[in-house]
């Protein structure tokens, strides 16, 4: 499922109130239609999509090796990828780096 715009978002009853509460919220529709917090809400998405869409999609043997993996990606938001430095870092190869960088494009 694709995030919400931000003129969605605007829509519900209770919107963002400045930039860092939708930054922090981010743009899923439980976040607002249910008035979930995101410390509550995120985890239980990252694992669901770990656990069923990754594991489906690749055959993702080490789902801890994944989640770093995908928290290094999202530390380097905004930075040109090297997918042999996030590899190494995360402990996988630069083909495994490419491989499940396309996965989490594609989501």
């Amino acid at each position: 499922m694709l995030p919400l715009s931000l003129e969605e978002v605007r829509r519900f009853p209770v919107p963002p109130t400045g930039l860092f509460d939708l930054i922090w919220r981010g743009s899923y529709p439980a976040s607002y239609d249910r008035s979930l917090e995101p410390a509550d809400w995120y985890p239980s998405y990252v694992g669901t999509y770990l656990e069923r869409d990754v594991r489906t999609l690749l055959n993702v043997g080490d789902l801890v090796a994944f989640q770093t993996y995908l928290r290094l990606c999202a530390g380097r938001v905004g930075q040109l990828v090297n997918l042999s430095s996030l590899g190494a870092d995360a402990g996988v190869t630069h083909g495994t780096a490419r491989s499940w960088l396309s996965v989490l494009e594609a989501g």
